[in-house]
């Protein structure tokens, strides 16, 4: 109840006490809004400034809980004994209105704090989008000075004198790797700061067969899996395809990093396990290790960006910590999620659940 509203409840019942109490004029006094001075709220049309020619003069008390709001005053032109019953009826009538204004009261309040309390959320929203923004920056401009500086350095190593092909062609290798790095780098950045508008716009939506993905994602890590010795099973659940309905190049990229993760974390003659099945209306995908595991305190921010976790994992090789990122952002961006289950030094699972088409 808004003030407006007070005030033609307070207009309609000093309106019908005049008629209740056959009075010739009325009007109100007092406040209708915390804070407000006291004064003239509302008078009856045929009311005159002309006091001296009332003769009796009725009045309302607007009181609630032992506070005052202002009064009504009724003027009669002859004079008119007030009865006990009257006054009482008055009290009713003055009580009905000090009521809509300690409620309208407690709404303006409620409605100031609720309005208050949506200021401070959406400046904590900013201040943590602001946040994340330095801190992206702050870990992009790291990730890249280190390609950089690695560069920088054979070429230094290729122009000392005296002039040296072996040298010279060992340092620009070495440049090419980096220069490689760079461009994942560059490329992962790229799809991170993307609005997720435009990329659902040139998202390339077709039938995907899961079964196939993972076999093709398998094949290209084979040599990498080999190295380690270790062995990837796909058990599935079911005998129908397994499809959903995406885009097979953002797809492949996210089980291409999930699938990576457990041969570069798994043990050595190790066991990579990856259960297909279909949750309700949804493809699950679960990618089971035997690696070395996630700490409880690294496991809620694995999924942050240039998040790089604890020595045990950056000792298995470079990565630029947006893989993880990636993964939930591609997940996300088709609809669903990615789980994960850990304990330290006794291997992880993630699980993937995608929309079934």
């Amino acid at each position: 109840m808004m003030e407006d509203d007070i005030v033609r409840i307070i207009r309609l019942l000093t309106d019908n006490a005049v008629k209740i109490f056959r009075a010739d004029s009325g009007f109100m006094t007092g406040k209708i809004k915390a804070g407000n001075s006291p004064g003239l709220i509302y008078k009856t049309s045929n009311f005159s400034e002309s006091k001296h020619k009332f003769k009796t003069k009725m009045i309302i008390p607007i009181e609630y809980v032992n506070h005052s709001f202002g009064n009504i005053t009724l003027y009669f032109k002859e004079h008119k004994p007030i009865a006990e019953g009257d006054q009482a009826l008055a009290n009713t009538l003055g009580n009905i209105i000090s009521q809509a204004v300690t409620i309208s009261w407690m709404i303006q309040k409620e409605d100031e704090m609720l309005r208050l309390t949506e200021k401070q959320k959406e400046t904590e929203i900013l201040l943590s989008q602001e946040k994340l923004k330095t801190e992206f920056i702050a870990n992009a401009t790291h990730e890249l000075r280190t390609p950089l500086a690695i560069m920088k350095g054979n070429v230094d190593l290729a122009l000392m004198p005296p002039p040296d092909t072996k040298t010279m062609k060992t340092a620009l290798e070495e440049v090419n790797i980096e220069i490689k790095i760079l461009s994942e780098i560059l490329k992962d950045l790229a799809l991170l700061t993307s609005s997720s508008q435009n990329i659902k716009n040139i998202l390339r939506h077709s039938p995907v067969n899961i079964d196939e993905l993972i076999n093709k994602v398998l094949k290209r890590l084979s040599t990498f899996a080999a190295e380690k010795k270790i062995t990837a099973k796909i058990i599935k659940v079911g005998k129908s395809n397994l499809l959903i309905l995406g885009d097979k190049g953002y797809l492949e990229k996210l089980f291409l990093n999930l699938i990576k993760n457990a041969i570069s974390y798994g043990r050595n003659k190790g066991t990579i396990k990856i259960n297909l099945s279909k949750d309700k209306n949804m493809v699950k995908i679960r990618i089971i290790d035997d690696g070395i595991g996630i700490s409880l305190e690294d496991l809620p921010k694995i999924f942050e960006r240039f998040y790089r976790g604890d020595k045990a994992h950056s000792a298995h090789g470079s990565h630029s910590g947006l893989g993880l990122a990636i993964v939930k952002w591609v997940a996300e961006i088709h609809g669903g999620r990615v789980e994960v289950e850990s304990k330290e030094g006794k291997g992880s699972t993630f699980t993937v659940f995608l929309p079934a088409k």
